[in-house]
């Protein structure tokens, strides 16, 4: 049986990031924020260097570091990035497991088609862009002189209109290209998840955002406790449960799901999910990502979106109860804090379909060690399959070893079988996918996770990021349809 365990989820430090934007004021909710701003080679004005030495890097170097690099690896660094690549001493730093230098690092990084850098869904390295880094690195990252002072972008906000996720500016200060704030880059798509054609998404099926008029907005976040005051944020690495309890019944529905991060330096990811057992509205305890009695209803990560839902359909939000889980990586040494969360458009109007989130996929993974292209495969056939269901949307997750997921519909013919996602895997930028498809009665899905396992070690399921896992988190409606027989309510496996 699929364990209510996922905290391996998303745990791996966050390694590249999308390109500053402009000025995030008129951009939709989850454009990039302001653009530029940081001094050539050094902290932001008024900072200290995150690295003693401020030798700036080449011009044509550091415009390519700041476009696509920055947002994360700045000072301070985003998302648990590992370190900060602001002037040239810091490129040449050991990386964190001591083995080379950050440059040498890069090297293979920008090279890679498992865990690229940039990743996956954003911006790539352009040619000419790729060109210049090799050059540079192939002489050993030397300094430079930078380049001559341009204005910065504005950062954006968190208010209404502007940017969710921006990157702030820093006002008129050297930089390698800062935008004069003009504008606003939105946050990547992701990648398609039909590569080889797939199905045809049903116009009824597709996500559209809801019009504000259909929400009731509820804020889950991050809380010291039922006063709603930020949470203070321990140093170091940590899960954190926040508990919370609403006053409605049965058969509510989330229409829309909008990250709301605040401090990007220490968050990595948060997972909302639905309780059955009464939540203490205000808790906050330290977790380990194990809820027997929760379903899983939402996530983030760093490049994630907005999540919406076809326009006749509403995902169930249980009774009332809830926990939202908070990844900290809090690498300051000091405690700060945080109020990131997710807010709900909470329909005030039922629609008429339901959609619960299904766990497709298996355990049962043991990879032998030292071999390449190893399929794990398992079969989901829902019981009590009276009527056709609908598939939305998937998220696909696996751990380090994880390169490939691939789901197909073996329609009741025995003979068709229907792709309904084929993606490349990438445990550093983990996407969901909106997949319309409809499952008809006698249909089955087969998933198919695929592994490189380059270690001496024989690997096996397991909750920590040297273990592996296989999941194919499935969005779906009628509520509940897409379950094995005899399991917990949201399970789906041969």
């Amino acid at each position: 049986m699929i364990k209510h365990v996922i905290a391996g989820l998303l745990v791996a430090a966050v390694t590249a990031c999308s390109p500053n934007g402009g000025n995030g004021a008129d951009v939709n909710p989850f454009g990039q924020g302001g653009g530029g701003g940081l001094p050539a080679g050094g902290a932001p004005a008024g900072g200290a260097p995150v690295t003693p030495g401020n030798t700036p890097f080449p011009c044509n170097v550091g415009a390519v570091l700041q476009a696509k690099c920055w947002s994360c690896h700045g000072s301070p660094t985003n998302y648990g990035a590992p370190m900060s690549m602001l002037n040239d001493e810091a490129v040449h730093a050991m990386t964190k497991d001591g083995v080379e230098q950050v440059y040498q690092r890069m090297s293979e990084r920008i090279h890679s088609t498992s865990s690229p850098m940039p990743m996956k869904g954003f911006p790539a390295l352009t040619t000419d862009e790729l060109g210049t880094l090799d050059s540079w690195i192939a002489q050993g990252a030397p300094g430079g002189t930078g380049c001559t002072a341009a204005p910065g972008g504005a950062g954006g906000t968190s208010s209404a209109g502007g940017s969710m996720i921006g990157g702030g500016g820093g006002g008129s200060v050297p930089s390698y290209g800062g935008t004069t704030g003009a504008g606003g880059v939105p946050l990547p798509m992701p990648p398609s998840a039909l590569p080889e054609g797939g199905l045809v998404p049903t116009v009824d099926d597709t996500p559209v955002p809801p019009d504000p008029s259909e929400c009731d907005m509820v804020p889950f976040h991050a809380r010291q406790d039922a006063t709603n005051a930020k949470y203070i944020v321990p140093a170091g690495q940590q899960y954190y449960c926040f508990g919370f309890h609403q006053d409605w019944g049965p058969g509510t529905q989330g229409l829309a799901f909008y990250p709301d991060i605040d401090n990007k330096q220490v968050i990595h990811h948060w997972l909302l999910y639905k309780a059955i057992s009464p939540q203490t509205n205000g808790s906050v305890n330290a977790c380990l990502g194990f809820h027997p009695d929760g379903e899983l209803i939402a996530g983030w990560a760093p490049g994630a979106t907005a999540s919406y839902l076809p326009k006749h359909v509403g995902i169930d939000l249980g009774g009332g109860d809830y926990i939202l889980e908070v990844h900290y990586n809090n690498t300051t040494g000091v405690a700060t804090t945080d109020s990131s969360g997710v807010t709900v458009c909470k329909a005030k109007t039922t629609r008429p379909d339901t959609a619960t989130v299904s766990w497709l996929g298996t355990e049962a993974i043991i990879l032998p060690p030292m071999q390449n292209n190893l399929d794990v495969v398992s079969n989901c056939h829902p019981a009590n399959q009276d009527k056709p269901i609908h598939i939305i949307k998937v998220w696909p997750h696996m751990h380090k070893l994880g390169t490939h997921m691939k789901a197909d519909i073996h329609r009741a013919d025995g003979t068709t079988v229907d792709p309904l996602f084929n993606v490349d895997f990438d445990f550093n930028s983990q996407w969901g996918y909106d997949t319309p498809a409809i499952l008809n009665p006698g249909d089955y899905v087969t998933t198919t996770c695929t592994y490189d396992n380059n270690t001496p070690n024989t690997v096996t399921f397991g909750e920590t990021t040297e273990s592996e896992m296989c999941y194919n988190f499935t969005y779906s409606y009628p509520a509940h349809s897409l379950i094995s027989a005899g399991i917990h309510t949201t399970e789906c496996e041969l």
